[in-house]
């Protein structure tokens, strides 16, 4: 009686309520793939639950098998029919494009699991093949998107990303990858990209792209919009950490120093460098040594801009001491080596520089060289 049982209970599961497919795509496998494999057993002819397994084991463990299971799916080529899985039931237009939409979800996961193993020419076979079975898709244009960022950098994207976008406007999973490419190219995003992704976006898109343009040189573009960009309140705090890093861009001083007024929680330490080497400029010594003390061992630039601001304050001792605590290939160590040389402190000087300047490269091996060199020889050693 047993596997008779067992029979009649896979027999229940019904295509159109479970959600492995989708919570395949967005990551949990490892709670849905057995179920997958169950629905595959049941009918072969279930693409969405076979190219689910298939990205799942391409993730996983099982990348053989599932790479020689697509080859034997792509061998069939026939277009896919949500009407064949319904055969036994009364079936709707909607119950069979839900089953397509489910199908081309799966396709896209596919397509991306080989992005992420870096196989590039697998990947667009996949989405040739995809595109022939399930058709022009908002998860396969987003599918695109990832492999040509990936495989040709994010300038070359920018024409798959706005025909993408000019078809699919207000998906999602577009607008995601669309982001992806603004965060890593944000010099270069067309006006029209960065405002879709800004407004119609996920909250981790839109804060991709506003940082895409702070990282690009565009702070000023990135503040344009920020005051007007709408997150959950558990996305607030970095909505606030890149609207400081946009103001930090564009050197807008008092716009930076009314965020950290409200409290520095959050804020990137590597940007509040940045902030206070602007102060520095302005010759706000101490308040940039304030700001950035917390930060030497955090950040490199926190470091630099702390040491500067002893140095302009005359504090040579502290410098030295703040230094000694830094890494001995650190350039700012190297950097307060010097400006104590310049100051004749030689014993400070060699208390600080490395016993092999050849952990620096280039010029900074040679200062450091010169500074060692010049402090032996100034006290007679």
């Amino acid at each position: 009686m047993l596997p008779l049982l067992g029979w009649a209970l896979a027999g229940e599961i019904d295509i159109l309520d479970d959600d492995s497919v989708t919570r395949a795509v967005i990551g949990q496998c490892h709670h849905v793939e057995s179920r997958l494999a169950d629905r595959v057993d049941r009918d072969p002819d279930d693409l969405a639950a076979r190219l689910a397994l298939d990205g799942c084991r391409l993730g996983g463990a099982a990348v053989e098998s599932a790479r020689a299971d697509l080859a034997s799916l792509y061998q069939v080529g026939a277009p896919f029919d949500p009407g064949m899985l319904l055969r036994r039931r009364d079936s709707t237009t909607a119950d069979r494009a839900r089953l397509l939409r489910e199908a081309q979800l799966a396709a896209g996961f596919v397509v991306r699991s080989f992005v992420e193993l870096r196989r590039y020419a697998e990947a667009q076979e996949a989405l040739y093949e995809m595109d022939k079975r399930v058709g022009a898709s908002a998860p396969l244009a987003a599918a695109t998107i990832s492999v040509e960022r990936a495989q040709n950098g994010p300038a070359a994207a920018w024409p798959v990303v706005s025909a993408a976008i000019m078809a699919y406007p207000e998906d999602p999973d577009v607008l995601e990858q669309a982001a992806r490419v603004i965060f890593d190219d944000g010099a270069r995003a067309p006006t029209a990209v960065v405002d879709a992704v800004v407004v119609r976006g996920r909250p981790s898109a839109k804060l991709n792209a506003l940082i895409g343009l702070a990282r690009g040189g565009r702070g000023a573009d990135c503040l344009a919009r920020v005051d007007s960009v709408r997150v959950p309140d558990d996305h607030a705090a970095a909505l606030r950490s890149a609207a400081y890093r946009c103001a930090v861009a564009v050197r807008d001083i008092d716009r930076a120093n009314a965020i950290v007024a409200k409290g520095s929680t959050g804020l990137d330490a590597r940007v509040m460098a940045e902030h206070a080497e602007i102060w520095l400029a302005e010759g706000a010594y101490e308040p940039a040594l304030d700001m950035v003390t917390p930060l030497v061992t955090q950040d490199s630039k926190a470091a630099e801009v702390a040491l500067r601001a002893l140095q302009a304050l005359g504090r040579e001792a502290e410098m030295a001491t703040l230094a000694t605590k830094l890494p001995s290939n650190s350039v700012a160590r190297l950097g307060a080596a010097v400006a104590l040389y310049n100051a004749r402190r030689y014993d400070a000087v060699l208390a600080l520089l490395p016993s092999d300047c050849a952990v620096y490269a280039g010029s900074n091996q040679e200062l450091c060289e010169s500074a060692r060199a010049g402090s032996v020889r100034n006290l007679g050693r």
